[in-house]
């Protein structure tokens, strides 16, 4: 897209929604963000980012503006272009939306036009609109008219199906969300067809490279680990022993791809049971392999991660919360997890770091995917710390500080 520019009015705000700042020269709109460039006060000038705009309201033919870091701008005076600007600006906004996930494979296979129903469990003012559907290699991206764009990976689909009593095509989401397509017409069978069809191809991968990594285990084997992996599940040493111990060997050579962390996961288990020892491996395409540990420390009340395929070998620490139902809690916490790891590509990063450097300009761009997410941000303020593998013995003495 080329960039479009327009000569506009500014204001910069404060908190409280009064001017701070004003001034006048041109608005370009560009593919992934705005330029605001000012004649007479080049402090206001600025480039936003759409990523980090939180919301946009439309009113008297201006567009105010608030960011994620709570600055605040009114674009105004913009004549007879405000509708092209705002159409422009929000749609160009919603598509950075709905691709801000580093793992949203952005080939399109299938779009349509329809209409959606979003709730989330426990919410009784659903969310309403017409939207664009479009149906990529790993997810479904929903562009609404009004509504900010979001994206659903075949991933935290729960169940899908018509839903008779609604009339509408029902999408249940592992953390309680319901999507209801509707105005799909004669394309009921054609939409449901080709995502139940997408969604098999991203099965069939994990299969297929299951099979590989682990010789002696029977085609019967495969098909139960395959229905534990799927969708980037934590799998509890507890379910895969019971599948096959042999099989369940093999999984450790390939979770566990060298001695050093065979060293570490060995001591980070002690003391631990089966039920509370856990392998993820995330087989997203036929030569990409994602793979990761985790351990609960029920008495502790802390958690630690490793991603294994990482270059850098980090030992992340978690805290975790009293529950009346500890059980229910952890199937919670790893679903919200694995939700976490996989929108933020494994990047480990903005769970992290401190809050000061959290807020820098570098990380804005993921606070509105936090704030649209609270399971994101509750991880991140349940996080304890990290130690990153040099040596063994190095890295045991950080390791023990955490017990």
């Amino acid at each position: 897209m080329e960039s479009v520019s327009y000569a506009a009015n500014f204001s910069k705000l404060t908190k409280e929604g009064n001017p701070f700042a004003e001034g006048s020269g041109q608005l370009i709109i560009n593919r992934n963000n705005i330029s605001i460039k000012t004649r007479n006060l080049p402090d206001l000038s600025k480039v936003i980012d759409y990523l980090i705009i939180e919301k946009i309201e439309l009113g008297n033919r201006k567009l105010e503006l608030k960011l994620v870091n709570g600055e605040k701008y009114v674009l105004r005076d913009l004549g007879d272009f405000f509708t092209e600007i705002s159409d422009k600006f929000i749609e160009l906004r919603n598509r950075a939306l709905a691709y801000s996930y580093i793992r949203a494979k952005f080939k399109t296979r299938y779009t349509y036009n329809v209409a959606f129903e979003y709730s989330k469990d426990g919410e009784s003012n659903p969310i309403i609109d017409n939207c664009q559907i479009l149906l990529t290699d790993n997810c479904l991206i929903f562009i609404p008219e009004k509504e900010d764009a979001f994206t659903i990976f075949y991933n935290d689909i729960l169940t899908s199906a018509f839903d008779d009593e609604k009339f509408a095509f029902l999408i249940a989401l592992d953390l309680g969300e319901k999507i209801y397509v509707t105005k799909l017409m004669n394309f009921l069978e054609e939409f449901e067809e080709n995502l139940n069809g997408l969604r098999a191809r991203n099965l069939m991968y994990c299969t297929q490279n299951l099979r590989d990594s682990i010789s002696q285990a029977t085609g019967e084997d495969i098909t139960q680990l395959t229905s534990l992996f799927k969708s980037g599940n934590f799998v509890s040493f507890k379910n895969l022993i019971r599948v096959s111990e042999s099989a369940f060997e093999e999984l450790k050579d390939v979770v566990l791809n060298n001695n050093d962390l065979k060293k570490s996961f060995e001591y980070l288990k002690k003391d631990t049971k089966d039920k509370d020892q856990y392998f993820g491996i995330n087989f997203e395409n036929s030569d990409e392999k994602i793979a990761w540990f985790l351990i609960i420390y029920p008495d502790k009340k802390m958690m630690t991660l490793e991603i294994t395929t990482k270059a850098t070998k980090t030992t992340y620490f978690f805290n975790l919360e009293e529950s009346l139902n500890f059980k229910t809690y952890i199937e919670q916490i790893l679903i919200e997890l694995k939700r976490t790891l996989f929108n933020l590509n494994y990047n480990m990063d903005p769970i992290s770091v401190s809050d000061e450097v959290f807020n820098s300009s570098q990380f804005l761009k993921y606070h509105l995917m936090f704030k649209r997410q609270p399971y994101m941000e509750r991880l991140r303020k349940s996080f304890k710390g990290k130690v990153i593998f040099d040596s063994f013995d190095n890295w045991k003495k950080q390791v023990v500080k955490f017990f």
